[in-house]
């Protein structure tokens, strides 16, 4: 009896887990394609959305055919693991113990994640280790590499 109790109690508390368990959305949009992706997400489910947002302002990553936004995955590409490859963006606070899943949105920029959501996973990857994760993902024209 004792044994089925202990059972039962964790199965409870597995179920009240699942239920409990919340989904974060982090999104960088440029175009606003993304940013459309986001917003749906967010109207048809009860999942948190956090927009990031480069710290410098008024960039615009698709002069030239993308150059700026080309050096900057570029630089990223070459220095993977120094901080100072990355561009800056606005500072985001997040508990992440709060989400079980969590959704990146970004668009891509020659076949790479765009800059600024490279920087916030750079920052943030560790803390989301072992959770759920889906990428929703936009391009023009380029497909998916590295």
């Amino acid at each position: 009896m004792k044994k089925l109790l202990i059972a039962t109690l964790l199965g409870l508390t597995a179920a009240s887990a699942q239920v409990q368990a919340k989904t974060l959305l982090v999104y960088y949009s440029f175009t606003g394609n993304i940013e459309k992706a986001a917003v749906a997400v967010k109207d048809q489910t009860s999942t948190d959305v956090i927009q990031i947002q480069p710290a410098q302002k008024g960039l615009n990553y698709a002069a030239n055919n993308y150059s700026l936004g080309s050096d900057l995955v570029d630089q990223i590409r070459s220095k993977p693991n120094d901080a100072s490859s990355y561009p800056a963006i606005d500072p985001v606070d997040v508990d992440f113990s709060k989400y079980d899943t969590i959704i990146i949105g970004t668009p891509l920029w020659w076949s790479n994640m765009a800059a600024p959501m490279q920087t916030f996973l750079f920052h943030n990857g560790k803390a989301m280790a072992g959770k759920k994760i889906g990428l929703i993902v936009s391009s023009a024209s380029s497909g998916i590499s590295g």
